[in-house]
């Protein structure tokens, strides 16, 4: 044998060896991606048809609804001690001479601490709620009255 024909009998066998090693390796990574594609399907299968997390939420979400519902009469929260100080001299002064607090700063903190409470029943309140937010909160700060109102509130529930 001469030693081209040596040299492609090897060259042969070492290809052939690695056709086999690269066709073996080709075999592993299509089955690895399969069973991760399938893992993937069922995935999304239990999220597409309500999976055991989301029942939980669910029933979780349903029972906090209905242990906080809409009260009767709104609990206005307490303010920061500066706005609550805010609102009993504005109260003072305004049951003397009829003046409106007109704070900005005060105003902001009392829409952020009446909005967390708010959220503690509904994210969504509809008007009535709204309403009568605004009218427990000028029952009980007559300070903060809409100017021209009739019933002190006509603008508080757009606020």
């Amino acid at each position: 044998m001469s030693t081209l024909q040596t040299l492609k009998t090897f060259i042969s066998q070492r290809l052939a060896v690695a056709v086999e090693e690269i066709s073996g390796l080709l075999e592993t990574t299509i089955s690895n991606y399969e069973e991760e594609i399938s893992r993937q399907r069922r995935l999304l299968s239990n999220e597409r048809s309500g999976s055991q997390i989301h029942t939980a939420v669910k029933k979780i979400n349903k029972t906090w609804r209905l242990a906080n519902l809409w009260p009767a009469v709104f609990p206005i929260p307490v303010f920061s001690y500066n706005t609550e100080l805010a609102l009993q001299q504005g109260n003072d002064i305004f049951l003397k001479d009829g003046t409106l607090l007109t704070s900005q700063s005060v105003k902001s903190d009392i829409l952020e601490r009446l909005a967390e409470a708010m959220f503690s029943y509904t994210a969504y309140p509809n008007d009535p709620q709204r309403t009568a937010v605004a009218h427990a909160l000028i029952e009980r700060h007559p300070c903060l009255r809409e100017p021209g109102s009739y019933n002190g509130c006509d603008g508080g529930s757009k606020a």
